[in-house]
């Protein structure tokens, strides 16, 4: 048994090897806490958002560097670090807000959406991009919701996000978008679609969804279940209904 950072571990006699651990106690939750606050910060003044002055407060810069901020964001992504941009995401939306409720500070506030459109020319891709590339769909969705432009072609091969999920088969980034309405035939410059390249890397179901999906009939069959459900709810605040037990089961358009 060891303890380590307020932590009790114990390792079981079974061959298994099971490491039990207590619940970590409230002076090592505002340890953690702090350690994650101190790393935003120090992530929040590497990217050249907020700087420190003479009485040693951290104040928002007053003029941003998009071209510098948008290396770090996509640097960021490249390496998996999503508390970073975390931080960067929350302090320009909170920037947002306050601008809408009252009146803003002496630094220019930059918009998200237009952070997340802004092409790195280091990395020759937006953070949508690299974000595919990675198969980080929480952090895809994040971009997507801020305004991303799905279609965006990235470097001299011209691929889009889409394309770069599909070729190394990240198969739930690739649904999500297409269910956002992306370019499923888009080619890159050697003319291969999201299919095409699919296909080539031996993702063979991920090529025949791709081939299959059909936006126009998603976004049918997506309204009548929002309608459907919708009707069933107010049948049901009728008394109309009571104590049904819906199931779906697959009939081709689970997908849907």
């Amino acid at each position: 048994m060891a303890t380590t950072n307020g932590r009790v571990s114990s390792t079981t006699s079974g061959g298994a090897g099971l490491r039990v651990r207590n619940q970590p106690n409230q002076q090592t939750l505002e340890n953690d806490q702090e350690a994650i606050n101190i790393h935003q910060m120090n992530a929040l003044r590497d990217a050249g958002i907020v700087q420190t002055n003479a009485n040693g407060q951290t104040q928002p810069m007053e003029d941003v560097n998009l071209e510098y901020l948008i290396f770090k964001t996509v640097y960021w992504i490249e390496k998996g670090d999503v508390l970073k941009i975390e931080s960067i995401f929350n302090f320009l939306s909170k920037q947002q807000q306050h601008q809408h409720e009252g009146p803003s500070s002496k630094s220019k506030i930059l918009p998200l959406s237009e952070l997340v459109n802004t092409y790195d020319k280091c990395f020759n891709r937006t953070p949508l991009y690299s974000a595919c590339a990675k198969g980080m769909l929480p952090l895809v969705k994040v971009l997507v919701q801020q305004g991303s432009r799905l279609d965006e072609v990235n470097g001299p091969s011209k691929q889009t996000s889409v394309w770069i999920a599909a070729n190394f088969g990240f198969f739930s980034v690739v649904k999500y978008l297409l269910k956002k309405g992306c370019d499923k035939n888009k080619s890159c410059s050697l003319e291969k679609s999201p299919e095409l390249i699919a296909k080539d890397r031996g993702f063979y179901e991920l090529a025949e969804y791709i081939k299959n999906f059909d936006y126009p009939l998603y976004q049918l069959v997506k309204g009548r279940k929002v309608l459907f459900k919708k009707n069933l709810s107010q049948m049901s605040e009728k008394k109309q209904l009571c104590d049904i037990n819906i199931k779906c089961h697959n009939v081709g358009l689970d997908d849907y």
